[in-house]
């Protein structure tokens, strides 16, 4: 628990420094300037300008993400691959790809402030049937997203979104598939069958691992060239 409370911690303050440090880029015409979002604070259309994914195997899906505005920086010249995705910015990157539609009411999560950077992604998403609190009432927005929930959120999107026309059959292909989620192992198979999302190098899918910044660009490149 102290572990998980400890990152969490570290990942808010980190976004916190972030738009503290880029709030007059972003003031002045960056993707996230009007919402403050973090996984958009950079606003670079290019790879060229962030020191830290030269070498990186996700090099080509980071720049298909930058590219096409689904992600972009942490700061102006870090892309911070190895940097946890959280919920409130898969949320976000898919609400983006969307065209930012718009939802008829607001949130209804109480950790989702109606002023929040993520707030109109996340009420359009629970909306639509995308993304479903943890109980009580809470979205969780900061925590970090794992690999099954990443992929539950993918397969929801490309069902609602008219995404999902191809057909595909369950198979059990992990090492580890009696540990995914009974929720999630729908998502799983789909993801993994269209080639999404593959196992680590012992042949475990890892469900309860976060999905990197880079593990994110990766597996959304996949999807949207599919």
């Amino acid at each position: 628990m102290r572990r998980h409370l400890t990152r969490a911690a570290a990942l808010m303050l980190a976004i916190a420094l972030t738009l503290g440090a880029f709030g007059s880029a972003m003031a002045a015409g960056s993707p996230g300037a009007a919402s403050g979002d973090p996984a958009f604070a950079g606003g670079k259309k290019r790879i060229d300008g962030f020191t830290d994914v030269n070498n990186h195997w996700a090099r080509d899906s980071i720049s298909f993400a930058i590219e096409n505005n689904i992600m972009n920086g942490m700061t102006e010249t870090e892309f911070w691959p190895n940097f946890p995705m959280t919920r409130a910015m898969l949320v976000t990157v898919l609400w983006r790809i969307e065209t930012k539609p718009p939802h008829n009411n607001p949130s209804a999560f109480t950790d989702v402030p109606q002023d929040a950077w993520y707030s109109d992604a996340v009420a359009w998403a629970s909306e639509n049937n995308i993304v479903q609190g943890r109980g009580e009432g809470i979205f969780d927005p900061m925590t970090e997203v794992s690999r099954q929930d990443f992929c539950v959120m993918l397969y929801r999107f490309a069902v609602k979104t008219g995404r999902d026309e191809r057909s595909w059959k369950p198979s059990i292909v992990f090492t580890d598939y009696e540990e995914i989620s009974l929720y999630a192992r729908d998502a799983v198979n789909w993801c993994s069958e269209h080639g999404i999302i593959n196992g680590r190098l012992l042949g475990e899918f890892d469900p309860y691992a976060s999905a990197t910044r880079a593990e994110g660009c990766h597996m959304l490149r996949l999807f949207l060239e599919k």
